[in-house]
């Protein structure tokens, strides 16, 4: 759900949580009384009721034989469009993590340069060598609507400033694509572990 907006997200997720407390409730209920148990037999044989005279009278009468029911036609358009929207939704997501790193090959005389992962993370150990603030980075590629990409997962120490880890990469991405010769997509993880909690930024001075 991370591509739809906050704001439908919170709404569905409430909804939902509602629904689920709702029905525990009454099954709890139904559970430890009588009276709600046969209040909720009684509402369900009502249901029942109201739903098959409903049923009853949807058949129409097509070429004289009258077996034709607008409500199968109704459930079956909603099971379609509820599919559509699935399907939809499913094809929107389009990011997530991929075992390949899929990045324009280098030729020269000498063959064909292939970037891999490895590459990205002796790269990033390099540009952090010298960074106390951070105790650890690790890389992996991300799918991002067709695009490879790299998810940069940065394990930072207690107390460290977001101005100056922001300004540190920044110049860290872009001195990625300047040693790769092409902008790619990057998705960054600021993380604070329990190792990072434990030490300190002076021990990697």
């Amino acid at each position: 759900m991370k591509h739809l907006p906050r704001a439908l997200n919170r709404f569905l997720l409430f909804v939902g949580a509602l629904i689920f407390i709702a029905a525990g409730v009454a099954l709890i209920a139904a559970a430890v009384s009588s009276p709600v148990l046969d209040a909720i037999k009684k509402g369900a044989g009502s249901f029942e009721k109201w739903y098959t005279d409903l049923v009853d009278h949807s058949y129409v009468a097509i070429g004289g034989v009258q077996n034709f029911s607008w409500m199968t036609v109704a459930w079956v358009a909603i099971l379609i469009v509820l599919a559509l929207i699935a399907l939809s939704w499913i094809a929107s997501q389009g990011g997530g993590k991929t075992k390949e790193f899929d990045l324009p090959t280098s030729s020269s005389d000498d063959g064909d340069i292939i970037p891999k992962l490895g590459f990205i993370d002796a790269l990033l150990d390099d540009i952090f060598a010298d960074e106390k603030w951070v105790a650890s980075t690790k890389s992996s590629a991300w799918e991002v609507k067709g695009t490879t990409g790299v998810a940069i997962d940065v394990n930072t120490y207690k107390g460290a400033d977001p101005a100056h880890l922001k300004e540190v990469l920044d110049s860290a991405i872009a001195r990625l694509d300047s040693v790769l010769g092409t902008k790619i997509p990057v998705r960054v993880h600021l993380t604070t572990n329990l190792r990072a909690r434990l030490g300190s930024a002076d021990r990697v001075e």
